[in-house]
């Protein structure tokens, strides 16, 4: 049970994107979307699981090393992130026409969510008065 309490907040990501995921293709199919909007929907949400995994422990492991700069990693990490996705972008030549850039930015913008409500979370947690 401590296991569950513990780690929460990451289960609960896991557990909503899967729910959104679902969702979402589910209701773009049902629209008769085209193949390639499924594509960038598949993508997007992989991409942006495994960019928000690696900053949510990330932000986690620097806010228990240095916590008062876990808000700072986390600007980093989101330019970076941004970066890595526009260079996907890139090498995997995906074309975003206009639905396809809000089929896009619906898993960015759960991810970012989940990203803030963590860092706000951990912030809150800390006591900067003996750091000061």
């Amino acid at each position: 049970m401590v296991f569950f309490k513990k780690y929460r907040t990451y289960l609960a990501f896991i557990f909503f994107i899967i729910v959104s995921f679902n969702i979402h293709y589910f209701l773009a199919e049902s629209l008769n979307e085209a193949n390639q909007v499924l594509r960038l929907i598949k993508f997007g949400y992989v991409l942006n699981f495994i960019l928000t995994a690696i900053l949510l422990f990330a932000i986690t492991f620097i806010s228990k090393i240095a916590p008062t700069q876990a808000g700072y990693a986390f600007l980093a990490f989101s330019v970076v992130k941004v970066g890595i996705i526009l260079l996907s972008f890139k090498i995997f030549k995906v074309d975003l026409e206009q639905s396809g850039v809000l089929h896009f930015f619906i898993p960015f913008f759960i991810c970012l969510f989940f990203e803030v409500f963590l860092l706000v979370k951990l912030l809150n947690s800390q006591d900067f008065s003996n750091n000061a």
